[in-house]
């Protein structure tokens, strides 16, 4: 399933690195797009367990999840740049 999350404390480029590599340590998860400008992570995975740790791991690095949509988002909520990106996967 693919989840698109709205982070809304992200500041900079270091910090999209740094939630990118610690998020790629875990299994069964991959990251698709971590876009600075909507802030919204875009990502792949393939249990409930993978996303609870997704969600763990935000909430450690100090980024929560604020808004949460999974599978193809709707219309009005995602940006067009995003919802093609999820029409291609």
């Amino acid at each position: 399933m693919i989840a698109q999350v709205y982070l809304a404390n992200l500041r900079s480029e270091q910090y999209k690195h740094r939630i990118i590599r610690e998020l790629n340590r875990i299994k069964d998860i991959r990251v698709l797009e971590l876009d600075m400008d909507t802030k919204t992570l875009l990502f792949q995975y393939n249990t409930t367990m993978a996303y609870k740790k997704v969600e763990k791991e935000l909430w450690r690095l100090g980024y929560p999840m604020v808004d949460t949509t999974t599978k193809v988002a709707s219309e009005k909520r995602t940006p067009a740049p995003l919802r093609k990106r999820l029409l291609e996967i």
